[in-house]
């Protein structure tokens, strides 16, 4: 077994039109068959940019996740995906501007990441916070801090 990269790293921080920014304490779920969704996290050199910005990773390479509206930018928060439906949860995580601690819950759907029908529900899961998902529900447990 070894790693193999999948893309290159990109130092610094801002609008990116082809790949998410280099950062932290991000999300990165599984989304079966041969999918991630990327949420979040953080730039902290010097002083710290929080990100709030969503990107799916699939036939090897990235595009950004536009919606109408999205939760504060966090880092440090957690994300699971409802095997069954296909959502993404959010919940938790911490901002820098302004400085706050989150405790809601957001839903995020990704109408290309829906599964099939008669797709297997897959064990997915989460982030730093400690969240895991099964075809039974999930839980949140935790948070960083």
């Amino acid at each position: 077994r070894r790693w193999s990269l999948l893309t290159q790293s990109r130092l610094g921080h801002g609008p990116v039109p082809l790949a998410p920014a280099a950062r932290s304490h991000a999300s990165l779920v599984a989304a079966p068959p041969d999918s991630l969704l990327l949420y979040g996290g953080a730039h902290c050199t010097p002083g710290c940019t929080c990100y709030g910005d969503a990107w799916v990773y699939a036939g090897g390479g990235w595009r950004r996740v536009s919606t109408p509206s999205s939760p504060t930018h966090r880092y440090r928060q957690g994300v699971v995906r409802d095997p069954s439906g296909g959502a993404f949860y959010l919940f938790g995580g911490e901002s820098y501007k302004p400085y706050m601690y989150h405790n809601a819950i957001d839903r995020l759907i990704v109408p290309s990441l829906k599964p099939q029908p008669g797709a297997e529900p897959a064990l997915t899961a989460f982030s730093a916070a400690g969240e895991a998902a099964a075809p039974e529900g999930w839980a949140a447990v935790g948070g960083g801090g």
